[in-house]
């Protein structure tokens, strides 16, 4: 999903709007995606923008991926995830906010459901 039309946008070039809009194209494209293939669960968004990110080139761009399973990394994370429950009886993204919240170094804000 291309970002802008520029082929090479520094990294302090990156307006919000530019962003706001790939990131909306985003989601409309995984609804398209979603009315066709409902059994699709796994939703990823990847920005190798520069090369030590994997990007092989400098231009803007997202790839949006929509799959049947999770990828490894998402498994990894769900299996943790549930693991930390059973061991602790609580879900460690809970915990994690709370645990962001009371150290006041990286938390922003909560906007409805999300922190």
């Amino acid at each position: 999903m291309i970002v802008s039309e520029q082929h090479h946008v520094p990294l302090a070039g990156f307006s919000s709007e530019m962003l706001t809009d790939a990131f909306l194209q985003a989601q409309a494209y995984n609804r398209r995606v979603k009315d066709h293939g409902p059994e699709i669960d796994y939703w990823s968004i990847g920005w190798n923008y520069m090369p030590p990110a994997g990007g092989s080139q400098v231009h803007p761009h997202l790839s949006v991926l929509g799959q049947f399973l999770p990828t490894p990394l998402e498994e990894k994370v769900f299996s943790a995830s549930k693991r930390y429950q059973e061991l602790n009886g609580s879900i460690f993204w809970k915990a994690l906010i709370e645990k962001e919240k009371e150290s006041h170094e990286r938390y922003l804000a909560d906007i409805g459901q999300t922190s």
